[in-house]
This record gives structure tokens, sequence and C-alpha cells, in this order.
């Protein structure tokens, strides 16, 4: 399980990165095709809106620690 946490930590840290978040590949590839994230404002947001909107971005710094691994179902886990 630690493997699996070290690998999905590792995976969410890159889509922080700016050179990441700049190419419209990259997040093709690392974001699940039925990827949906809820953000503050409550309206649901899809990959093709991430790839529509976060390649032309001004990226902000992000820091993220203290990551916990959610075991959701039995395949589903959020880091």
């Amino acid at each position: 399980m630690q493997n699996l946490k070290c690998e999905l930590i590792k995976l969410e840290q890159l889509l922080l990165r700016s050179d990441v978040r700049a190419s419209r590949e990259e997040l093709e590839r690392l974001l699940a095709d039925d990827f949906m994230e809820i953000p503050s404002t409550g309206i649901p947001f899809y990959k093709t809106d991430a790839l529509n909107r976060i390649p032309d971005e001004v990226n902000p710094e992000f820091t993220q620690q203290n990551y916990e691994l959610r075991v959701l179902s039995e395949n589903v886990m959020q880091p």
C-alpha cells in the first residue's frame, strides 16, 4: 500500500508542475478520460474543461504536504 501511495502522490505532484500544466499532451496523458473535479465554485470541471483551460493559465506556485491516501473502494483511491 505504501508503494501505491507514493506513486499516487508522485502523479498528483506532476499535475502541479508548471511545465506539465502548460502541456496539453502531458495533461491528456495524466488525466483519466472520466476525470471530474468539483472546485470551490461547486460546478463540476471535466477533462475537456481542464485541457481547454489549464495550458493557457498563468500557473501559480503550488505547495502541498501531509498527503493521506483514502481507499474509496476496491479500485478507487484518493491521495
